[in-house]
């Protein structure tokens, strides 16, 4: 007789829970609502502002500069090592990539 966890003698794979997504997962989770007529599942059609997109619109001045060439000639020494020229977005998105790093340890 089989194991409850085997298939014709093979033991099948143990279910791991799927990994956070790279974003951090929403950054205002919502509960679950039912429908009211048929019990299913409300879907929205979207999941809102990920927690990555929240990190980046909390960085301030100071982080921003953390991850930013300080002269142009550092910035000209990134551009040419890295292929693009660092803008304020990107600087705060390497923020929020240093929160979400910072959070999972």
């Amino acid at each position: 007789m089989n194991e409850p966890n085997s298939h014709d003698g093979l033991p099948l794979p143990t279910q791991t829970p799927p990994p956070e997504p790279a974003d951090g997962g929403p950054a205002f989770p919502r509960a679950e609502v039912l429908h009211p007529l048929t019990g299913n599942p409300w879907d929205y059609g979207f999941q809102g502002m990920s927690l990555r997109d929240w990190f980046a619109g909390q960085a301030s001045e100071d982080d921003i500069a953390e991850f930013m060439p300080q002269t142009q000639g550092d910035c000209w020494m990134f551009e040419e090592q890295h292929g693009f020229e660092p803008t304020r977005a990107w600087a705060k998105y390497q923020y929020a990539d240093a929160m979400l790093k910072a959070r999972a340890q």
